[in-house]
């Protein structure tokens, strides 16, 4: 379920019960009738609210740890050469998944998000690439000027 989804269940909700407030007060339905629809009314709102909540705070951490992860790629060069030992591996597990010596070359495959910037980096245009996250259902669009070599 979208957020737009749970936004509009939630108005719904909110509008059932409201006219059903009305209705009781106008002797259209009884007390008992309120009572039960409007608590199971208000359950299901209460969900969808807290679920909401979840899906607001889950994007707004997606964001900031995309932006972490982007500021990472932008200055790994440089992190790499001021590090100890201990610290370029670590930084290396978490760029990359493999390291190959391969007729005389050194082959490497980066890990997600990282062969994505790359390949991002080795298109000259601005134009826009789009990212797909299949936990929300949602486009991320990046404009690839944001993403330095």
């Amino acid at each position: 379920m979208s957020v737009n989804q749970i936004e509009k269940k939630i108005k719904k909700l909110q509008e059932r019960i409201d006219n059903a407030y009305i209705d009781k007060l106008d002797g259209v339905i009884s007390e008992d009738f309120w009572k039960s629809n409007s608590k199971t009314w208000q359950e299901e709102k209460d969900y969808l609210i807290i679920k909401l909540e979840a899906f607001q705070t889950t994007d707004k951490e997606y964001f900031e740890n995309a932006s972490l992860i982007l500021e990472l790629a932008k200055q790994a060069h440089g992190l790499f050469l001021k590090q100890n030992s201990e610290k370029k591996r670590r930084l290396l597990n978490l760029m990359c998944s493999n390291f190959l010596y391969k007729d005389g070359k050194l082959v490497i495959e980066l890990n997600n998000p990282f062969q994505l910037i790359l390949e991002a980096n080795k298109q000259q245009s601005g134009e826009i690439i789009n990212i797909t996250r299949d936990t929300a259902d949602k486009t991320v669009s990046l404009d690839k000027k944001w993403l330095p070599g």
